[in-house]
């Protein structure tokens, strides 16, 4: 049987997923489990929001519902 699905009367459906966007990296979508928040005190320290907009021209805003782990 494959990972994450089910048999339900002969008819392959997927498992519901356990794990939410958040929980991955948003520049490399591996699960970040201790990645660093881009709006936390420590990513704003870090420049995080600016070294993205300008190194990897993507737009980082804090009114989405992506990920905001790196």
């Amino acid at each position: 049987m494959i990972t994450g699905v089910a048999e339900v009367n002969s008819e392959k459906k997927m498992a519901p997923c356990e794990k939410s966007i958040a929980d991955f990296c948003r520049l490399c979508a591996v699960e970040a489990k201790n990645g660093v928040v881009i709006y936390s005190s420590e990513g704003v320290n870090l420049c995080l929001e600016e070294k993205i907009i300008q190194c990897l021209r993507i737009e980082v805003r804090t009114d989405v519902t992506y990920a905001l782990y790196l």
